[in-house]
């Protein structure tokens, strides 16, 4: 029985959610500071870990995201779709409405409506992601 319950606290120790040592300033409490408020739940990253992981995920290449780096990167890199998007951004409007008219013209252009199922979803997910006036602002800037 005794050789049972230490395999089972190595196995414990093991469990990736094990929590992580708590940062120092974080050990510290004040008035009207509870410390289980400033307590990670079990198996999540401590605070200053979960907001580098946060910037690490949604920053890519100097772009919001990846979807909107990529979404970029095809409307820069074809010449007929070039025009189209430096028309809308140079055009008269605010941001957001240009960017609007932007998102429209992709999911026409990729057929967002023709598509059913799995492919729609995906693709809607993805599309969703776009910042559309971070496109539309770096665009002007040319």
């Amino acid at each position: 029985m005794n050789d049972r319950r230490s395999r089972l606290r190595g196995l414990r120790a093991l469990t990736p959610l094990a929590r992580p040592k708590m940062p120092k300033d974080l050990r510290k409490t004040g008035p009207g500071m509870d410390l289980k408020d400033k307590l990670d739940k079990p198996g999540q990253p401590c605070p200053k870990c979960a907001a580098s992981l946060r910037r690490a995920e949604t920053s890519y290449q100097g772009w919001t995201n990846r979807a909107t780096w990529s979404v970029s990167l095809w409307l820069n890199n074809e010449e007929g779709m070039y025009n189209h998007m430096r028309a809308i951004t140079m055009g008269e409007g605010e941001d957001y409405e240009k960017g609007d008219e932007l998102q429209e013209f992709v999911e026409a252009l990729v057929g967002v409506g023709s598509l059913e199922g799995l492919a729609a979803d995906l693709l809607g997910i993805a599309l969703e992601q776009v910042n559309w006036r971070e496109i539309v602002e770096k665009n002007q800037e040319e």
